[in-house]
């Protein structure tokens, strides 16, 4: 893999965004505790490629949702195009959309509890202590579908000693209103406290409607957390509820790219896209079908820590449910197409007992045991309107209902041994059975779908593993290889059609090699670290979007290597500048039955291809810098940041009207603050109102016709916010 002379200084020159990240004070980069490798360490000791974002960097960047987590960690593919359902995730050029029957590469966990469905973490992230991004296969201690990494998101534990909180507004452009309150305190001082935090934002459409004449893509979002926490002797447990709801009007997909002689079914394309205007960019969409997505989630957990002296022995126990409506018409005419409506629901319930060594000795060591169980069900309708779709006694719809149950079982353990006082070797291993029976019926009154009932069961087992070895060359410098192989168990295609006759998926392994270095120089104004990797996959699972559905199968074999660097610099009193950036390279190396473009039958070579939505370069920029107003007990900061994606395309089929060109957003924040916790700030995100797709697909029976999702506009706004 090349690297030229602008990548490596650019990333030399910045790079990931731990957006302005925690100050030790104002002159040195702050210690950073992470718990990647299920205790509490610092993040320079960790030999893993990790991005850390904590509380105070999420607050000061007013990063709020968890999709916009893509603009600060680079490599890192976070997208859902308002729809939780077609959620996608990636890392090191792996993404991957968690459809019904599959799982994702990349793992997302909240206070150590997986996330069985991706979909379950885009919503607003709320009272965070901070966020962990793990690069490369971390299925040793996590397990569950983390191949390709896993994120880990941190929420604030209850305060025993003191009250504290605070309490903020937004409003903005686009009839943005938001309102955040959090509260956390002693019940009994040093021994039981509690926290609760609330919020509900309101935003307007960013796409006009000309059928409905109304604003689409709009946002509706509330929700809670409640906990308790609890300390006494050697006993410490903490409790933690939360529900949240969500009622937008999503999904406006726009008119992207017509081919000369485009037709859908049966009619000329181009004079029904004259309402469109200089689509895509005039952001208007012409279906007359009202669009809507309403997820619910609810979820309870219990982590309980005993410290035995020797060990610390750690439960946790939690039980989670996601609930989701949608109906949407995914035509980009007000011709009526394809209609769709649906219902999932999702149960899932966790236990994980660990042991893990307390103290500093020479020899540490953790191990435990895990178990899931997640029952999932579906319900749909697709209407096939056009009446050239259907015969005449048929009513075009498909009428869809799966049910799947997975239940995984797995033991893993971890050894470290400090050999010398500069080098420590570490092992672990972890075995995994996953069984699923999946159930998927399906009834058929038209020509484009087929009509099924069937069965199949999946009993998989594999063993995972990890070996890593550091070397401190200095107590400020510490550098680390290892070798980690990954495991992705096989699925379920639901909804494949007719001319696609396989109803399973099999399951990826891949194998991980990696060096790394960590550094913090110059007194600790300046933290470089860098890492090269190479990960090779085997029967990887593959997924192409049709117009229609997507469809999987596997790819015998493809190659993803790199580069990662970050860099974090206080020059300055009061000036912090820090970047990150990820040169990537992510091809197949066998894959002879792959899709292609549009308008080309049957399966196309992609052997030598590069993977979608894998862009080579990415990388983020950010500076912060607060200064004291006069004589006053006044503040005044800035930040700006900037975010950096090169060229990637949107499907597997690598079509060349389906690529979205290397472009750039920036966010700037520009505020006050006093020594009694009130902050006023004016913000604005994509500042230089740049135009991008966010996601692109073949048109729904659209010959010659492509379709996509807008990235957000230029957003601006105020923000209030007293801290107590």
């Amino acid at each position: 893999m090349r690297y030229n002379r602008a990548m490596l200084f650019a990333a030399a020159c910045a790079a990931c965004l731990s957006p302005a990240p925690a100050f030790a004070d104002d002159s040195t980069v702050a210690e950073v505790t992470v718990t990647a490798q299920k205790r509490a360490e610092n993040i320079q000791d960790v030999p893993i490629s990790i991005v850390a974002i904590s509380g105070e960097a999420l607050e000061r960047s007013g990063l709020r949702d968890f999709q916009n987590l893509t603009q600060f960690a680079p490599g890192l593919v976070t997208d859902a195009n308002s729809d939780p359902r077609a959620a996608r995730i990636g890392l090191r050029g792996v993404t991957t959309a968690q459809d019904n029957g599959k799982q994702s590469s990349v793992g997302v966990f909240i206070d150590g509890v997986f996330m069985s469905r991706v979909g379950m973490a885009f919503n607003e992230l709320a009272d965070i202590d901070h966020i962990e991004v793990l690069r490369g296969p971390q299925g040793t201690l996590f397990g569950m579908n983390t191949s390709a990494g896993l994120i880990h998101i941190i929420t604030a534990k209850p305060s025993l000693n003191e009250t504290r909180g605070f309490i903020e507004g937004v409003v903005g452009n686009y009839d943005r209103r938001e309102a955040r309150v959090s509260v956390s305190g002693p019940l009994i001082p040093g021994v039981l406290g509690a926290s609760f935090s609330a919020y509900g934002t309101e935003r307007g459409g960013t796409v006009y409607n000309v059928t409905r004449r109304e604003d689409v893509n709009d946002q509706r979002r509330w929700g809670v957390r409640g906990k308790l926490g609890y300390e006494r002797d050697n006993l410490e447990v903490q409790v933690i509820a939360d529900y949240t709801r969500e009622n937008s009007n999503c999904c406006g997909n726009v008119l992207l790219f017509l081919k000369p002689g485009a037709v859908t079914v049966g009619q000329p394309a181009a004079p029904l896209a004259v309402a469109a205007g200089n689509y895509p960019y005039s952001r208007l969409k012409l279906t007359g079908l009202e669009d809507f997505i309403k997820p619910q989630g609810a979820g309870l957990s219990a982590e309980v820590n005993y410290d035995l002296g020797f060990a610390t022995l750690t439960s946790l126990s939690a039980w989670r449910e996601w609930n989701i409506r949608a109906q949407n018409d995914a035509g980009a005419f007000a011709l009526p197409v394809i209609e769709t409506y649906g219902a999932q629901q999702h149960d899932q319930y966790s236990q994980e007992f660990r042991l893990a060594s307390n103290g500093e000795d020479k020899l540490q060591w953790v191990g435990g045991l895990f178990y899931f169980h997640r029952n999932s069900a579906a319900q749909g309708v697709t209407r096939f309107v056009p009446l050239t779709l259907r015969a005449p006694t048929q009513d075009g719809t498909t009428r869809s209902r799966f049910k799947i149950r997975d239940v995984s079982y797995a033991a893993f353990g971890q050894v470290s041994y400090q050999f010398t006082d500069a080098f420590k070797l570490a092992v672990g291993a972890r075995y995994s059975q996953e069984n699923q029976d999946a159930h998927d019926i399906q009834v058929a009154q038209n020509f484009v779908s087929p009509t099924y009932d069937r069965k199949a069961s999946r009993n998989e087992g594999q063993f995972t593993y990890t070996i890593t070895g550091t070397y401190d060359v200095s107590s400020d410098v510490m550098v680390y290889a290892s070798v980690a192989r990954g495991f992705k168990p096989g699925g379920f295609d639901l909804g494949r059609p007719l001319v696609f006759t396989e109803f399973e998926f099999e399951e990826e392994t891949n194998l991980n090699t990696e060096i790394g270095i960590r550094s913090t120089l110059m007194d600790r104004r300046l933290l470089l670290n860098a890492t090269i990797f190479n990960t090779v996959y085997k029967n990887f699972q593959t997924v192409q979007y049709d117009g229609i559905r997507f469809l999987s199968g596997n790819a015998p074999k493809f190659t993803t290597r790199g580069l990662e660097l970050e860099v974090i610099a206080r020059p300055v009193t009061g000036l912090s500048i820090s970047g990150q950036a990820a040169f990537i390279e992510a091809k197949y190396n066998d894959f002879k039955l792959g899709a292609c473009p549009q308008g080309v039958a049957g399966a196309c070579d992609l052997t030598g291809r590069t993977l979608p939505q894998a862009p080579r370069t990415t990388f983020n920029l950010s500076a912060a810098y607060d200064h004291p107003l006069g004589d006053s007990d006044w503040t005044g900061f800035f930040q700006a940041d900037y975010a950096y994606r090169s060229k990637a395309f949107f499907n597997q089929a690598l079509d060349p009207n389906l690529v979205q060109k290397g472009y750039g957003i920036a966010n700037l924040r520009v505020g006050v603050r006093n020594a009694d916790g009130l902050k006023i700030e004016g913000f604005a995100t994509n500042l230089f109102k740049k135009d991008y797709m966010a996601f692109a697909f073949n048109g729904p029976l659209l010959t010659g016709g492509y379709e996509g999702f807008l990235g957000d506009p230029r957003m601006y706004g105020l923000r209030v916010r007293k801290e107590f």
